[in-house]
């Protein structure tokens, strides 16, 4: 089945995103299939249908290869996304956008919140609290959404939320001084945690949130597409962890 824009925003509502959500999504542009555009449609898709009162949020993460050893240079502006594919980084290039400063996990955001979902995300913790991750949970009484376009929970950056909130054991790496440059070209000097490179198994609870209605689940164009409310999310997963440390490491 072919799509555009307009074939997008119609299963997008149907999955239940709402005018006025705020969504952070995680994608694959192949999984969509043939289509009459390209990422920036899909960026435009995502944000007609949460409409001016909503905010669309997308990873433009710069994690690749950096840790205590190698703490990475990052600009604002002028670094690319890596590993998140052609969707986030149109969403980067977006007339308006705005990028946190994080160095190794930078959002961009783009509509009516997208100040406060990337203000003071630029060091420190990386998906813990104050980040956007976290500000999506407590957004506008539980309309913060993750939306898994094509991909499944082993793209889900939010899972690591909950390990960076419980201090989980083997799921951070120590830290590291990165050198960060703002919009204004200033260069600044900032502490960052880094993930561990130990592999989780997030995966683990996808059955578990069909079972408790916290995700919904179809398509998108020929993408196989989940629906996640941040909040029960984060919610089930805290409790996950409390009850078993070793959840996303479990066989």
């Amino acid at each position: 089945m072919s799509w555009d824009t307009s074939t997008l925003c119609a299963q997008l509502r149907e999955l239940g995103v709402q005018p006025g959500d705020a969504v952070l999504t995680h994608s694959s542009f192949k999984s969509l299939g043939p289509g009459n555009g390209g990422p920036t449609e899909v960026v435009k898709a995502i944000l007609d249908t949460v409409g001016p009162a909503g905010t669309a949020l997308f990873p433009t993460h710069t994690w690749v290869d950096a840790g205590p050893d190698s703490p990475p240079a990052f600009d604002v502006l002028n670094t690319p996304s890596a590993k998140v594919g052609v969707i986030p980084e149109a969403a980067r290039l977006w007339p308006g956008a705005i990028r946190s400063l994080h160095p190794t996990h930078s959002v961009a955001a783009i509509g009516r919140d997208a100040k406060w979902f990337t203000e003071g995300h630029y060091a420190g913790g990386i998906c813990g609290i104050g980040s956007p991750y976290d500000r999506l949970c407590d957004y506008n009484s539980g309309n913060g959404y993750i939306l898994l376009l094509g991909v499944d929970h082993e793209r889900n950056t939010s899972l690591h939320m909950p390990e960076e909130l419980l201090r989980i054991p083997d799921a951070l790496d120590g830290s590291g001084i990165c050198r960060l440059t703002d919009y204004e070209g200033d260069e600044h000097l900032r502490v960052t945690e880094f993930h561990s490179w130990r592999h989780r198994n997030f995966m683990v609870l996808d059955k578990d949130l069909d079972r408790d209605s916290i995700q919904v689940c179809g398509f998108v164009a020929a993408a196989h597409t989940r629906l996640v409310n941040a909040r029960r999310l984060r919610e089930f997963a805290l409790h996950a962890l409390r009850t078993n440390a070793n959840y996303f490491w479990a066989d």
